[in-house]
C-alpha cells in the first residue's frame, strides 16, 4: 500500500481548499465591485476584479464571469493588473498567482505561466498531472522542498493558470479551515460557487429511484453509493463499507449478502474520485497527515449521516467497516462523531503512516511474506527511527465504541504484529471494548469467516 507513493502530490488538495473553502466568515471589504455581465466575446486576458459574495468572502473574479477565486484568509493583493495577478498570505506563507496566456495548448500554457511569474522551470520536478472536470493540475517540487501547483484550463483563445507556491511543510500544517473544500475541484465557475446547495436527502428508500445509485454529499462533493436492505420491516442496523486500500474502490466490490441475510443493511460507495463519485483521490503516503485522511473519514461520516435520515435504518446502530487504509480513517471518523456505533477494521495499521511505509518498503508491499522474513523484519522495525507522519494512536484511544481488528501475522503491507501490540497497549491503558482476531498464517488479504464478524457485530449491538 505504500511502496512507491509520491506523497508530495498532497499539495494539490491544499490548493483546492485554499481557493474554495467556504467555512470562514470573513467580513466583506468596505467597497465591492459587482461581477460584470459576461461579454459576447470573452477575452483570454484576465482583468482583476475584486468582488464580495453574499456570505462575505472576498473573491478575485473574471469580468466575463468564467471563474472566481475565493480568497479565504488575510490575503494581500500584490499585483492585480492585466493578465497577471499575485496574492500573498502571510501566515502561513503562501503565494498565489493568476496568469492568462495566449498559448492554445495546456502544456504550453503551463510553461508560459511559470515563466511569467519568474519560476526557474529547470529546477522543478514534475510529480504528476491530474485531469479534473474543470482544470488539469500540474504538481511540481524543487530541490528545496518548495511546492508549485498549476491548475490550468483553456479560456477563450488562450489558457488560464492558477499557481500556488509554498514550502511543502507549510502546506502540511495548514489549519483545518483552509482545507475544507466546497466541491472537490480546484476552481470552479462563479455561478456554481454561488448556486451550490446540497439537495435535500430522502427520508425513506421509497423516495430513492435506484438503490444501486444513490447520490449523497460530503461537504460539497457528490459521492455515489449503494444500499442493500434485509427483507422485512426495519429499522435495521447498518454497516457502511468505507473501501479497501489507498487507491480507488467501488461500491460493488463488497460482498454484502451474508450481512443482509443476517438482518444488517449494507451501504457501500465509490471512493471520492472513483466510479461515479466526484472529487479527486490521491493515494496517501507517510507525509499526508491527518487532513488528507480526515477528508476520507468525513466521507464515511457523510454516509452515516445519510443512513441516519432513512426511516428504514436504526440511527443508533450504524457501524463502519473497511480494509487497510481504514485502519487510519475509521478511528478518525469514530473519534470525531458519536454517530458511529461500532467499527470493523481488516488489515489496518495502528502504527503511524511512516512506520507502515517503512514496513511496506522492507517487505516489498507483498500480500504475504514467509515466517523467516517476518522474524527478520521484526528486528528492523524495532530499530526504525525515521519520520512518522500521522499517528492513529490518539484517535484510537479517543474511540468510545466497540471495535474489531482483524490481522494476518504474515502481512507484507501492514506490520500486523506491531499494530496488534499497539492496540493491546491501548486496550490495557484505556480499558477499551476492542476485540482482536489474529491469524498467524495469513497475509494482507486475511480471510475470516463472515459469520464470526456478523456474530461479533450483533453481540455488540445487543450489548
Amino acid at each position: 500500500m505504500a511502496n512507491t507513493r509520491r506523497t508530495k502530490l498532497l499539495v494539490i488538495f491544499v490548493f483546492t481548499a485554499l481557493v474554495l473553502s467556504a467555512c470562514t466568515n470573513q467580513a466583506p471589504p468596505p467597497t465591492a465591485t459587482p461581477v460584470p455581465e459576461p461579454s459576447q466575446s470573452p477575452s483570454p486576458t484576465v482583468v482583476p476584479t475584486l468582488v464580495s459574495l453574499p456570505d462575505g468572502d472576498l473573491v478575485y473574479g473574471d469580468p466575463d464571469g468564467r471563474f472566481s477565486l475565493p480568497l479565504i484568509g488575510d490575503w494581500t493583493p500584490v499585483e492585480t493588473d492585466g493578465a497577471y495577478a499575485r496574492f500573498m498570505l502571510a501566515d502561513p506563507t503562501l503565494e498565489l498567482y493568476v496568469v492568462a496566456t495566449e498559448a492554445d495548448e495546456l502544456e504550453a500554457g503551463v510553461e508560459a505561466a511559470l515563466k511569467e511569474i519568474g519560476a526557474d522551470t529547470s529546477a522543478l520536478s514534475l510529480l504528476g498531472v491530474m485531469p479534473t472536470p474543470h482544470y488539469d493540475l500540474y504538481i511540481y517540487s524543487d530541490e528545496d522542498d518548495q511546492g508549485v501547483i498549476v491548475a490550468v484550463r483553456q479560456l477563450g483563445g488562450g489558457t488560464l493558470a492558477f499557481i500556488a507556491t509554498s514550502e511543502f511543510d507549510v502546506l502540511y500544517s495548514l489549519p483545518e479551515h483552509l482545507w475544507l473544500s466546497v466541491d472537490g475541484y480546484s476552481v470552479m465557475p462563479l455561478e456554481k460557487y454561488l448556486e451550490f446547495r446540497p439537495p435535500p436527502m430522502p427520508s425513506t428508500t421509497a423516495d430513492i429511484e435506484d438503490l444501486n445509485t444513490i447520490p449523497f454529499y460530503s461537504g460539497g462533493t457528490k459521492l455515489v453509493g449503494r444500499l442493500t436492505l434485509p427483507e422485512g420491516e426495519g429499522p435495521f442496523p447498518a454497516l457502511v463499507y468505507t473501501g479497501s486500500g489507498s487507491g480507488p474502490t467501488y461500491r460493488g466490490e463488497f460482498s454484502h449478502s451474508s450481512y443482509v441475510t443476517a438482518g444488517i443493511a449494507v451501504f457501500s460507495y465509490d471512493k471520492r474520485g472513483a466510479g461515479d463519485s466526484e472529487g479527486i483521490l490521491i493515494p496517501a503516503g507517510h507525509n499526508f497527515g491527518e487532513w488528507r485522511l480526515g477528508q476520507l473519514a468525513e466521507d464515511s461520516l457523510a454516509a452515516v449521516a445519510f443512513l441516519q435520515g432513512l426511516e428504514e435504518i436504526n440511527p443508533d446502530q450504524i457501524g463502519l467497516m473497511g480494509t487497510s487504509q481504514a485502519g487510519w480513517t475509521i478511528p478518525l471518523a469514530a473519534s470525531r462523531s458519536d454517530a458511529v456505533a461500532y467499527s470493523v477494521i481488516v488489515s489496518g495499521a495502528t502504527v503511524s503512516l511512516g512506520e507502515e511505509a517503512y514496513w511496506s518498503e522492507l517487505a516489498g508491499d507483498a500480500n504475504m511474506i514467509s515466517e523467516s522474513k517476518r522474524e527478520q523484519l521484526t528486528e528492523q522495525m524495532a530499530a526504525y527511527d525515521g519520520g512518522r507522519g500521522f499517528d492513529p494512536r490518539q484517535s484510537i484511544a479517543a474511540m468510545t465504541i466497540p471495535g474489531l481488528w482483524i490481522w494476518g501475522d504474515l502481512d507484507g503491507s501492514v506490520p500486523a504484529r506491531e499494530s496488534r501490540a499497539v492496540l493491546e497497549g491501548i486496550i490495557e491503558t484505556h480499558d477499551k471494548d476492542f476485540s482482536i482476531f489474529y491469524y498467524p498464517n495469513a497475509g494482507h488479504d486475511v480471510t475470516v469467516p463472515t459469520s464470526k464478524v456478523i456474530e461479533w457485530i450483533l453481540n455488540h449491538l445487543e450489548g
